[in-house]
């Protein structure tokens, strides 16, 4: 029996997700990377050196080499891994729960807009890949990196709208749109801090993502 294209597209990124070792994260690997997207949403990433990276984390300069032998290249490298294995296993723990392709596509709107609000750190990353665009910064193999994993993550999205009848051509357009549209729920969701707001955001995100999959792009 074929898998349902979600639950292909799920197994998909969790496989992906298996290959990368986080073995080797030491508390102060980690306290690194965390201290870079701090300093990097702070201050804006060519600000960001290692002297800073050890001045923020209460270490000397020569011990951030200790914990990452290739330098600044190797920290953004390993922050953008860690930062999407953290997001795309919290995506996967509430797919996990679902049966249907409508419980499917919610629950990932739902994690994804509360990891926005709740969590600094994605508003940072949106922003660093942002700036990458214009003015290219990243290494070509991380930026090859971080696509391969936003192409993941689109395609879960992709799967739940097909088996939601909506097989078009232009379906992969559309959840670029949902995923920016959640990428920016700071400037349109009016959260006031409390658990019933952020209950009242998602409701609104998922009111207004599902209504795009019934855009027809073909019409314009």
């Amino acid at each position: 029996m074929d898998m349902a294209p979600r639950v292909r597209a799920t197994e998909e990124m969790r496989h992906y997700l298996e290959k990368l070792d986080w073995s080797g994260l030491t508390p102060g690997r980690r306290r690194i990377l965390e201290a870079f997207i701090e300093l990097a949403s702070e201050e804006g990433y060519s600000s960001v050196s290692m002297r800073s990276l050890a001045k923020k984390v209460s270490m000397k300069a020569p011990s951030i080499y200790s914990h990452f032998p290739g330098g600044r290249d190797e920290v953004v490298a390993d922050a953008f891994r860690w930062h999407f294995s953290r997001f795309a296993t919290a995506v996967l723990e509430a797919v996990d729960g679902t049966d249907n392709a409508g419980d499917f596509w919610d629950a990932m709107v739902r994690v994804h807009l509360k990891r926005q609000l709740q969590s600094r750190e994605n508003d940072a990353w949106d922003i660093l890949r942002a700036l990458d665009r214009l003015s290219p910064f990243l290494e070509r193999e991380t930026r090859t990196e971080v696509d391969q994993w936003v192409g993941l993550y689109e395609r879960m999205f992709a799967a739940a709208a097909r088996e939601l009848g909506h097989d078009y051509d232009d379906v992969e357009k559309i959840i670029r749109v949902v995923v920016k549209i959640l990428d920016s729920a700071n400037g349109w969701c009016d959260w006031n801090g409390d658990e019933e707001s952020l209950d009242a955001c998602v409701g609104e995100a998922v009111t207004i993502t599902r209504s795009l999959l019934s855009v027809d792009l073909r019409s314009h």
